[in-house]
């Protein structure tokens, strides 16, 4: 059976308390050094610096995802997306050293001591520039990552959308739709097949080996050459006394297995259980 995965919320988490771990890092990293130093350490001041300038991404992060939906690059266009994020790159860098320099200068004045904002906006440039532009590159390849495993985690949504889930069907003169997933099993009856869906039997003109492609046969199997059953229906699957198999259906109903329809069958029931 397939492995549960991670949803797209679990990741960002995770990606979110990996981005917590490593601000917490810094910030020991900093104090560590004033230590080191004896400087005098202002905890309240760089703690609430560290948490603006770490978080202040989030919202930043959000306008990276949007713009790499918007200006996703593809082999015949890559000029223009290119383009966008190089300069979204800089820009947001930019808007970021602004938001740092604000900080520094309001919270802690006394780190650069007549230092002007621009000054202020210098220094953090010199420093992290070239840091923050590579965070614009990591948060969009992390959601073109996040994005192609969401597509690869719905492989059975789009196999399933191939098969039937709505029968047309005809029950003493009335037509009406029946969900696939009402269905017990199915009959052969020469051009027709009787559906047997709980204590009702409705009548559908076809051949069985038709309405057979027509089914979800992950869900649907054969199990002799007029039979074809929901397997999430089967309740026993017995070994009579003469070497042959039956199964019997939570509806009561007993229904003799092929020898070579026999192992598909018992490899269905053991992935739906």
């Amino acid at each position: 059976m397939q492995k549960s995965r991670l949803s797209i919320k679990q990741l960002w988490g995770i990606t979110f308390l990996i981005w917590t771990v490593i601000a917490l890092f810094h910030y020991a990293q900093f104090y560590l050094e004033h230590a080191a130093g004896d400087n005098e350490f202002l905890w309240f001041a760089t703690t609430f610096e560290f948490m603006v300038n770490y978080y202040s991404w989030i919202g930043i992060a959000a306008m990276v995802v949007w713009l790499g939906k918007k200006f996703r690059p593809q082999p015949a266009a890559w000029a223009l997306p290119l383009f966008v994020h190089v300069a979204s790159a800089i820009t947001f860098a930019l808007l970021h050293l602004s938001i740092i320099a604000t900080v520094l200068e309001t919270i802690k004045p006394t780190a650069f001591p007549g230092y002007t904002f621009g000054e202020t906006f210098v220094f953090a440039a010199l420093q992290l520039f070239h840091f923050e532009c590579l965070l614009y590159g990591v948060v969009l390849a992390l959601s073109y990552g996040f994005e192609n495993y969401a597509a690869e985690k719905r492989p059975e949504e789009t196999e399933s959308s191939k098969y039937l889930t709505k029968l047309t069907v005809k029950n003493n003169g009335h037509t009406r739709l029946l969900q696939t997933t009402q269905i017990d099993w199915l009959e052969a009856a020469d051009n027709y097949i009787n559906i047997h869906a709980g204590k009702t039997s409705f009548m559908l003109r076809e051949k069985m080996h038709v309405l057979e492609t027509q089914l979800d046969p992950r869900n649907f199997q054969r199990v002799h050459r007029s039979a074809i059953v929901n397997v999430a229906r089967i309740k026993e699957f017995i070994r009579g006394d003469n070497g042959n198999y039956v199964i019997v259906l939570d509806t009561g109903h007993n229904l003799p297995v092929s020898r070579r329809r026999r192992e598909q069958l018992q490899r269905s029931i053991s992935q739906l259980r």
